[in-house]
C-alpha cells in the first residue's frame, strides 16, 4: 500500500514538473512576443507621426486627422505620445480653420500635469498661431499671440528646442510688424530664419524668409529680400512644396514691382498662378488616390486582424486548458487538505468548547452561591430592621399605657437608627451594585428618602413592609410612592418595580 502511494505521488510530481516546464516556456514566449509587439508599435507610431506631420506641412489636415486619432487611441497608457498627438490634432483643426475646437483641445492638454517641457512649448507655440489667425477671438487676440509666443520662447530657449524657438520668434516678428515696430520685427524674423535654417527645417526656413521679405519690403531693402528668398528656396523641391513656392513667387513679384522690373514681376506672378492651379489639382488627385489606397489597406488589415484573432483564440484555449487542468489538480489536493484540516479544527473546537463550558459552569455556580449569600445578608438586614421597629412598637405601646411623654419622644426619635440603615445599604449594594449611582445620575432631584423607597420597591416589598421598616403609616408610604412616580416621569399604570430594574 505504501509503495502504491509513493508511485502515485511520484507520477503526480513528474506531471506537475512537466506542466510547469510547458507553462514557463509559454510565458517566455508571451514575454518575447510582447517586447516584439512594443518595438513594432513604437516603429508604427514614429511612422504614423512622420506621415501626419508631412500631411500637415502640405496643408492636408483631413488626411492627417485620422492618423493622429489612431495614434492617440492605440497609446492611451502613454501620456507623452497622447499629448503630442492631441497638439498635432489641434494644429490640423487650425489649418481647417476650426479655431474653437483647436483652442479647446490645447487648453485641455495644457492643464495636464503629465505634460513634458517639449510638449508644453509646442502647445504654447500652436496656441499663439491659433490666436494669430483667429479673427473672431476678440480684441485681445494679438496680446494672447504675444503671450503664448513668449512662453514658448522661454521654455524652448531654456531646453534648446531650436525649431520651436524659431517658430515662436516667427510669431513674435509678425506681432511686431502689426505694431509697426519694424526694428524688432526684423530682429525676430532673422532669428527665426537662422534657427530654422540651422535646425535643417528648410520648409519652415522658407516660410520665415517670406515673412522676413515682407519686412525688407517695408524697409525698402529689395535686393536683400530677393537674395534671401533665393537662398532659402535652394534646398527644397518645388513639386513637393508648391504652396510655399507660390507664396515666394508672389513675394518676389512685390520686390520686382518696387524695382520697376515689370517683366520679372510678370513671370513671378505667372509662376505663382500655375503653382496655385497645380496645388489644387494635385491635392484633389492625391486625396482620391490616398483614400482609395487607404480603403484597400483597411480591407487587408481587417483580414489580417481576423486571422490573427483566430490564432490568438486557439492559443488562448490551449493555454487556458492547461491552466484549468493544473487548477483542478491543485483544487483536488486543497479540498482534501481542507477536509482533514476542518476535521482537526472541529475536534479541537469541541475540546475547547467543553473546557469553556466547564469553566463557565463553575463560574456561574460560584456567582450563584455568592448572589444567594448576598441575598441572605440583605434579607437578614431587612429582617433586623423590621424586628427592631416591631420591638420599638411594643416599647411605645408599653410607654403609652404609663403616659410617659418624654420616653415616647425618645423612642420616636430613635426608631430608625442610622446604623441599621447603613448595614442595610451595604448589603443592598452587594446584591445591586451601583444601582443608586445610576439612578441618581438619571434623576438628580431624588432625595435620600426617595433613594431608600426605590431600594425597597426594587426588592418588591409591600406597602405594609415598607411602613414597618420606615416607621410611617401605610398611607404616607403610598403618598411617597406617588411623589416618586412623578419624579421618575412614569406613565399611569406603568409598574415602578419593573422600571427600577432597568438600573440594576
Amino acid at each position: 500500500m505504501g509503495f502504491l502511494k509513493t508511485k502515485v505521488l511520484r507520477g503526480f510530481l513528474n506531471f506537475a514538473f512537466f506542466t510547469m516546464q510547458k507553462l514557463v516556456g509559454f510565458l517566455l514566449f508571451l514575454l518575447l512576443s510582447n517586447q516584439t509587439t512594443l518595438l513594432a508599435q513604437k516603429q508604427d507610431n514614429d511612422s504614423l507621426f512622420s506621415e501626419a506631420r508631412q500631411l500637415l506641412e502640405r496643408s492636408m489636415p483631413d488626411m492627417a486627422i485620422p492618423l493622429l486619432i489612431e495614434i492617440a487611441e492605440q497609446n492611451q497608457q502613454k501620456k507623452e505620445i497622447v499629448n503630442y498627438a492631441h497638439i498635432n490634432l489641434a494644429e490640423a483643426y487650425r489649418i481647417k480653420k476650426e479655431y474653437k475646437k483647436a483652442t479647446g483641445l490645447l487648453y485641455e492638454t495644457l492643464r495636464k500635469n503629465s505634460l513634458t517641457a517639449r510638449n508644453k512649448a509646442y502647445a504654447y507655440n500652436r496656441m499663439a498661431a491659433l490666436y494669430n489667425e483667429w479673427k473672431d477671438a476678440g480684441k485681445h487676440r494679438r496680446d494672447s499671440t504675444f503671450k503664448y509666443s513668449l512662453l514658448c520662447s522661454e521654455i524652448s530657449g531654456e531646453h534648446d528646442f531650436l525649431k520651436l524657438l524659431a517658430s515662436s520668434q516667427n510669431e513674435l516678428a509678425y506681432i511686431y510688424r502689426l505694431r509697426n515696430d519694424y526694428d524688432n520685427a526684423l530682429i525676430f524674423c532673422r532669428k527665426a530664419y537662422e534657427n530654422f535654417y540651422n535646425s535643417e527645417a528648410y520648409p519652415n526656413a522658407l516660410n520665415a524668409a517670406i515673412n522676413l521679405g515682407g519686412v525688407y519690403l517695408v524697409l525698402e531693402e529689395y535686393q536683400k529680400g530677393l537674395q534671401l528668398l533665393d537662398t532659402a528656396s535652394q534646398f527644397l523641391n518645388p513639386d513637393e512644396y508648391q504652396g510655399l513656392y507660390m507664396r515666394m513667387h508672389l513675394r518676389k513679384s512685390d520686390f520686382y514691382i518696387e524695382l520697376s522690373d515689370y517683366k520679372s514681376a510678370f513671370y513671378a506672378l505667372d509662376k505663382a498662378r500655375k503653382l496655385q492651379s497645380s496645388v489644387f489639382e494635385g491635392r484633389m488627385d492625391k486625396q482620391i488616390n490616398e483614400m482609395t489606397a487607404k480603403y484597400d489597406l483597411k480591407l487587408k488589415e481587417q483580414e489580417i486582424i481576423k486571422i490573427q484573432h483566430l490564432n490568438k483564440i486557439q492559443k488562448q484555449r490551449a493555454f487556458y486548458l492547461s491552466l484549468l487542468s493544473i487548477a483542478l489538480i491543485i483544487t483536488l489536493f486543497i479540498l482534501i487538505y481542507i477536509f482533514r484540516l476542518k476535521q482537526k479544527i472541529r475536534q479541537q473546537a469541541q475540546m475547547i468548547i467543553s473546557q469553556e463550558n466547564a469553566e463557565l459552569k463553575a463560574d456561574l455556580d460560584f456567582k450563584h452561591e455568592e448572589l444567594l449569600y448576598k441575598s441572605r445578608e440583605l434579607s437578614k438586614a431587612t429582617s433586623n430592621i423590621i424586628s427592631f421597629n416591631e420591638a420599638l412598637k411594643e416599647i411605645k405601646q408599653a410607654v403609652l399605657k404609663n403616659d410617659t411623654k418624654s420616653a415616647l419622644e425618645i423612642i420616636n426619635a430613635n426608631r430608625n437608627l442610622e446604623h441599621n440603615w447603613d448595614k442595610f445599604q451595604f448589603s443592598f449594594e452587594q446584591v445591586y451594585p451601583n444601582f443608586m449611582g445610576r439612578l441618581r445620575q438619571k434623576f438628580r432631584n431624588l432625595t435620600k428618602n426617595d433613594g431608600k423607597l426605590c431600594a425597597f420597591l426594587l426588592m418588591e416589598m409591600k406597602t405594609r413592609e415598607i411602613a414597618d421598616i420606615t416607621g410611617i403609616s401605610e398611607s404616607s408610604v403610598s403618598k411617597s410612592r406617588n411623589r416618586l412616580r412623578k419624579k421618575l416621569n412614569l406613565d399611569k399604570g406603568e409598574d415602578i418595580s419593573h422600571f427600577l430594574k432597568r438600573f440594576c
